[in-house]
């Protein structure tokens, strides 16, 4: 009977610590996509700004939104030909495949800024 316990004891200690491992690497990764896009934040070619960069954020979906209601709030005319072309680059980004947005999860949107 002690065996047994010792056993189960170590399994989940064993699944505990893979499940640690897991996280530890998730949040790697993530933290390395993050600094890799804001690394790929570039000079604007604009004949208005000439001092203007292009930026990321993350955004929180909230609940009622859209990929067409947030990029109705951050897209910038003089940077974007149209808001499909806005919404292309939000999903390109965030590697989407279709327009389904889960409540919470956050995303990453482009802007510029002196």
């Amino acid at each position: 009977m002690n065996r047994r316990s010792n056993l189960k004891r170590r399994a989940a200690k064993r699944r505990m610590m893979q499940k640690m491992a897991f996280g530890a690497m998730t949040g790697c990764f993530v933290l390395i996509f993050a600094l890799s896009v804001f690394s790929l934040s570039a000079k604007a070619n604009t004949s208005e700004g000439a001092n203007e960069f292009k930026y990321y954020t993350s955004h929180m979906i909230m609940p009622g939104e859209s990929l067409w209601s947030i990029a109705e709030e951050n897209m910038d005319e003089t940077h974007y030909q149209s808001i499909n072309a806005y919404i292309d680059e939000i999903k390109s980004i965030n590697g989407m495949k279709n327009d389904k947005l889960i409540i919470g999860n956050y995303i990453i949107i482009p802007y510029y800024a002196e």
